[in-house]
């Protein structure tokens, strides 16, 4: 064969130059060589970038944004009383993140409004793991327990609350309520009064449900002192406060609905007990029945 002579396939036939590989740079051959070669620059850079991401802990980071972002989309759909879709966004953070005590006090009182109560004692048991001066974890346990008829062991775990509580203090007093009295008055009266426009109410509201939730505690404490007059006192005025503040709160929420008429309940029922002493027999019965309306009830934690 000549130098220059085509070279020619299996039949005979010349094969023309640009379907030789080795004799076309710029053929599919060299094609595969450069984008190998960019392949590999392009793994080796991976390479490198997930192990400066592990070193310098960005994937624990961005793992624990995807984790708080799950906790407040849980906690919003609780709060819209969607505790089913709640409860799958907090299964999924709990696989992901086991030792995330927030998580499991979040899925806990999840489980306790759904009233799967073993599964809520549970996840408080593995909160108090996590975290043992969790004071909220133990009250929120005390709760669970005391819905299953566990009395001792929840008043063990409330009395470990109070311990484990910010103030240290084994109870409300008196002077402690009314300095916090005081101060939600100074609010009140911080409002401009010239005026009852709409608004205006509104931004009474929470100060007002705050005044009516610390008269509450103060008549019960009264009560509790055998001040009864006292007692039925704060307990009439609170009781005003937290209807006129029910009334012009925007929030719809069925779970904050919930927890106002909880809060109502619980009143209800201090001043029928206050009724009780006072010997207004059909009041008392009157104001226990509209307790008991409103959702008081022991057994679900509302007392």
């Amino acid at each position: 064969m000549q130098p220059n002579s085509p070279q020619l396939d299996e039949h005979g036939f010349p094969i023309p130059p640009t379907f030789a590989g080795a004799g076309d740079p710029r053929g599919r051959v060299g094609r595969v060589g450069r984008h190998a070669w960019r392949t590999a620059l392009v793994l080796v850079f991976m390479v490198l970038l997930g192990t400066a991401a592990v070193r310098h802990g960005v994937v624990d980071s961005v793992k624990e944004l995807l984790v708080q972002q799950f906790l407040h989309s849980a906690q919003k759909q609780a709060l819209q009383d969607d505790l089913p879709g709640a409860l799958a966004k907090l299964d999924w953070v709990v696989a992901w993140a086991p030792d995330e005590p927030d998580a499991f006090e979040m899925r806990a009182r999840c489980r306790l409004g759904m009233n799967d109560l073993q599964g809520s004692l549970a996840d408080f048991n593995r909160v108090i793991e996590l975290d043992g001066r969790s004071a909220s974890a133990y009250s929120g346990r005390g709760g669970a327990l005391l819905r299953l008829n566990r009395q001792r062991e929840a008043i063990d775990d409330l009395t470990q609350a109070i311990k484990l509580s910010p103030e240290h203090d084994p109870g409300p007093r008196l002077d402690d309520v009314n300095a916090a009295l005081a101060l939600v008055q100074s609010q009140l009266n911080a409002i401009p009064t010239e005026r009852e426009h709409p608004r205006m109410r509104l931004f009474r509201a929470r100060p007002n449900r705050e005044k009516a939730m610390y008269l509450d505690t103060r008549g019960t404490l009264y009560l509790l002192l055998g001040e009864n007059d006292k007692a039925l006192s704060d307990l009439e005025e609170a009781l005003d406060l937290a209807e006129d503040s029910m009334r012009v709160m925007f929030d719809q929420h069925p779970y904050v609905q919930r927890i106002r008429s909880r809060e109502l309940a619980v009143m209800y029922h201090h001043r029928g007990q206050i009724h009780q002493m006072l010997g207004n027999t059909e009041q008392a019965q009157r104001d226990l029945r509209r307790g008991q309306e409103l959702g008081y009830n022991p057994a679900d934690g509302v007392y």
